[in-house]
């Protein structure tokens, strides 16, 4: 037994641990390059079951797309209907607002304008009546009838005109307030 070589662990050509360790190391690699091909085949040309798992999680895949599609729509019309809402409420509001002002504005006009008319009536009756007592001065009974009757068809003339003037107001109020008739 003596004529056995020693083993010598420094020399790497007689180590047989480091040829057993190349050796181990080099069927690890090509296990990894075989795996590598047979899964790129697998690949190219699928069996029967890889591709119903193929077809299985395409299906999985299109369905969740669709529902978070689905998701992401429910969200923005939801989200379109809060805003719509809050729109259509501070329209309102502020519709009630301007309606409110404008009734009161055009309210104490009204009040305002009425002084004046009946203010403007006297003055223009207390005018009629200085008229018509020049009138029965006049010595004429065919002038006095005549011109009693122009005055008359004037004050018929003038009141005509106020009552329009009173609708027209009216009718301008109740379209800016927004009330139908």
């Amino acid at each position: 037994m003596s004529n056995l070589p020693k083993k010598n662990d420094n020399n790497p050509l007689v180590n047989h641990d480091n040829f057993a360790k190349e050796i181990s190391d080099k069927k690890n690699d090509a296990q990894v390059i075989l795996k590598r091909k047979v899964t790129l085949l697998q690949r190219i040309f699928p069996t029967v079951e890889q591709k119903e798992t193929i077809k299985h999680s395409a299906a999985i895949l299109e369905q969740e797309s669709k529902s978070d599609l689905e998701k992401r729509r429910m969200h923005n019309e939801f989200f379109n209907q809060a805003l719509q809402a809050t729109f259509d409420k501070y329209l309102t509001e502020g519709a009630e607002s301007i309606q409110k002002g404008l009734t009161s504005n055009f309210a104490a006009n009204k009040a305002a304008l009425d002084k004046e008319i009946v203010s403007l009536t006297k003055d223009y009756f207390a005018q009629m009546e200085l008229d018509e007592e020049e009138i029965f001065k006049m010595k004429s009974e065919n002038m006095r009838n005549r011109q009693l009757k122009m005055l008359n068809d004037r004050i018929d003339e003038f009141e005509r005109t106020i009552q329009n003037l009173m609708q027209k107001y009216e009718d301008a109020t109740n379209k800016s307030v927004g009330k139908k008739d």
